[in-house]
């Protein structure tokens, strides 16, 4: 803005919008600063609360839920479970077939393979 004597005047209105334009800028700031911070505490809050929950508490606190909440958290669980395990095994393909097409591993005939597979089984 130009203050100097010879500047154009500003109208009442314009001003008065103005104003109004700074006031809901400066409102809508503070909201998403204190949104981002409520955000940022209750991510820290969350992490502090389960470092603090021993498994002795968690099954405290799942055995006083209602039969079927726990038969269903029992069922959302186990299919984690899965889930991470397929990603495990994926993972651990995936290495092996890079390793292999960099020359790490060596192709072998598929009796060789079973037979290393049922000594490492039996020992």
């Amino acid at each position: 803005m130009d203050f100097s004597p010879n500047a154009p005047k500003i109208s009442d209105s314009a001003l008065a919008d103005y104003k109004t334009k700074l006031r809901k800028f400066v409102t809508n700031s503070r909201k998403k600063f204190c949104a981002t911070s409520a955000f940022k505490k209750a991510i820290i809050l969350r992490k502090s609360i389960i470092e603090m929950v021993t498994l002795e508490q968690a099954l405290d606190i799942v055995m006083q839920l209602p039969l079927q909440q726990r038969e269903m958290l029992i069922d959302i669980i186990h299919k984690r479970h899965i889930e991470s395990r397929r990603e495990e095994i994926a993972r651990d393909a995936r290495e092996a077939i890079s390793a292999f097409h960099a020359g790490k591993l060596k192709a072998q005939p598929v009796g060789e393979i079973i037979s290393e597979l049922r000594q490492s089984i039996a020992t």
